[in-house]
């Protein structure tokens, strides 16, 4: 059994229909990422699946959403987190006048007593070194990358399952993106499964172990790594050869 699978899954904004019938799976242990132009659904879904959706002013008209065997469908966010999915959004949001240890310590909310919450903190400075150097600095003083590292983080205080990923590369310099998706691949080896939504075509693909294009609102094509890569149409349409 899958540890995500989404079925026939519609959504609509006012009238305007953003997805129709998208199907997807991610099962454990799996990097899957979500790849098209913008505006094709690929962050509908993943809003869909999170929690989220209604906050950006969709709705789900009908499909399913079944994690680890239940319908998570219409669930909230607070929900979802107990559940074992976490959500990093595409702003890379912080609690911007709480220090980045503060920030750390909310994610940790739910974890019983101080030593629990350390344990979890000192294993994100350990994947984000740089969160360490800043322990002490408010959130809202970071660079963009800084604020990334420590959303990501954040969301990694409650070791979920399933970690959602919305748009992980923007306004991120090639540095601080290289460092970022070198440390998903950590995540997932740490035992989290991944669902990322990218612009940047040739980093996701490099970095999933099977990924969905996204055209218009529906599901494209889907693939592993390597034969999405290979692919005539995704060379010439996405990575420009």
């Amino acid at each position: 059994m899958p540890l995500l699978e989404v079925t026939n899954l519609n959504v609509t904004y006012g009238v305007q229909r953003a997805l129709n019938d998208v199907s997807l799976t991610v099962n454990e242990g799996e990097i899957v990422v979500m790849i098209g132009p913008n505006g094709a659904g690929k962050s509908s879904t993943i809003k869909a699946v999170g929690g989220i959706l209604a906050h950006a002013g969709g709705r789900i008209e009908n499909g399913d959403i079944i994690f680890r065997g239940k319908n998570i469908k219409g669930r909230r966010t607070d929900e979802l987190v107990k559940l074992g999915i976490s959500f990093v959004h595409d702003t890379h949001r912080v609690f911007p006048s709480m220090t980045v240890l503060e920030n750390l310590e909310m994610g940790g909310y739910t974890l019983s007593g101080n030593a629990a919450v350390q344990r979890k903190i000192d294993e994100v400075i350990a994947l984000f070194p740089r969160l360490g150097e800043r322990k002490k600095q408010a959130a809202g003083t970071l660079s963009i990358g800084e604020q990334q590292m420590l959303a990501i983080g954040r969301s990694l205080m409650l070791t979920p399952a399933l970690l959602l990923v919305d748009e992980p590369s923007i306004g991120l310099s090639p540095n601080f993106v290289e460092t970022i998706f070198s440390r998903f691949v950590e995540i997932n080896r740490g035992g989290t499964a991944l669902l990322i939504v990218e612009q940047n075509t040739r980093k996701a693909l490099e970095l999933c172990h099977r990924g969905y294009v996204f055209e218009i609102g529906r599901i494209a094509m889907e693939g592993t790594h390597h034969d999405l890569l290979e692919n005539r149409h995704i060379r010439s349409i996405y990575l420009g050869e």
